[in-house]
């Protein structure tokens, strides 16, 4: 459920995430919670990257893909893990 929640951006907010991870981890220990935190850690990141990258862009308007373009980079080893799907990209998105 948390990696649902952090996905869809459906939590209340990190530090509300964090808080909860604290005390889980204080009575569980850090080996249980280690890959939540992870999580948490990776859309905190990824948050941060894509601010840099819509300053960049507006910064740089010639290097505008003419999209809105959102990505969430993730380490594998800290989400469960999904059925892949093969996409076929537009030619648009492929350079």
């Amino acid at each position: 459920k948390l990696a649902r929640r952090l996905l869809f951006d459906k939590s209340a907010n990190d530090e509300h995430e964090r808080s909860i991870l604290t005390k889980l981890k204080q009575q569980c220990g850090g080996q249980f919670t280690s890959k939540m935190e992870g999580m948490v850690t990776d859309l905190t990141v990824a948050r941060d990257h894509q601010t840099k990258f819509e300053e960049f862009v507006a910064d740089h308007p010639e290097s505008n893909p003419g999209v809105d373009l959102a990505v969430t980079v993730l380490t594998t080893g800290f989400w469960p893990t999904y059925k892949t799907f093969d996409i076929n990209l537009p030619s648009e998105m492929v350079r």
